[in-house]
């Protein structure tokens, strides 16, 4: 017998807003309808079919959106549809990420504090990031997180520092995510899968950086009294 509720779920988004102008679209088949944004933030890790990623990549398209953001396991599987739909080569901007859930709500995150008037469109079929975004999105946003936007932006374009006398350095790319000792460095798929390795004589990022963040700020406060 079939779970009329479940079903329900996988075959039609459930939409969340967080905020005023962020709308968050949880559909397991990416069977859903686009706010009015030009920005979108996509997370497809579960649909493998090709004709629901086309259709929602279409939707998409059709709504006017110009800039695309995409994550999880078929991101690839977007460019190529994006790629094939946009004959009359509008101007769009596509960024296709590595499978990372924290990376994803730490870029919209980083959106957000950067255009907060914006509207952005969240679409997803993996709930645990629907989830994160709707309940840590704004401690991110206050500071309220281990990891702030500002620490985010210094992740992304990598960032070197110092944990118990050794050179360390973490390097949130797109594709992949390095760090560690700067004599042992590691590979990650995802900032995600790295932030919990204990890699740092047996304690994780997560650990860590609090520590390092707050020798980072004295230190940043005291160069500030001197220029003054």
């Amino acid at each position: 017998m079939k779970n009329k509720m479940f079903d329900k779920v996988i075959r039609e988004a459930k939409y969340i807003d967080s905020g005023e102008h962020l709308r968050i679209a949880l559909s397991y088949e990416l069977n859903f309808e686009p706010s009015d944004s030009k920005k979108c933030f996509v997370y497809n890790d579960n649909m493998k079919k090709k004709s629901p990623v086309y259709k929602a990549a279409r939707k998409l398209y059709d709504k006017g959106y110009t800039e695309y953001y995409i994550y999880g396991k078929y991101a690839d599987r977007w460019k190529d549809n994006l790629d094939k739909i946009n004959k009359d080569r509008r101007e769009i901007q596509l960024v296709v990420h590595n499978k990372g859930a924290m990376d994803m709500s730490l870029d919209i995150a980083a959106t957000i504090q950067a255009n907060p008037e914006e509207n952005i469109f969240v679409l997803t079929d993996y709930e645990y990031v629907s989830w994160l975004i709707k309940n840590f999105l704004s401690d991110i946003l206050a500071g309220k997180r281990n990891v702030r936007v500002d620490d985010w932006l210094k992740f992304r374009k990598g960032y070197e520092f110092i944990y118990q006398g050794k050179d360390a350095i973490v390097v949130a790319g797109l594709k992949k995510c390095y760090g560690g000792f700067l004599n042992n460095l590691y590979s990650y798929d995802s900032f995600g899968d790295f932030y919990y390795e204990k890699i740092f004589n047996g304690r994780d990022f997560e650990q860590i950086w609090s520590e390092i963040r707050h020798e980072v700020d004295i230190k940043e406060k005291e160069n500030i009294k001197k220029i003054k």
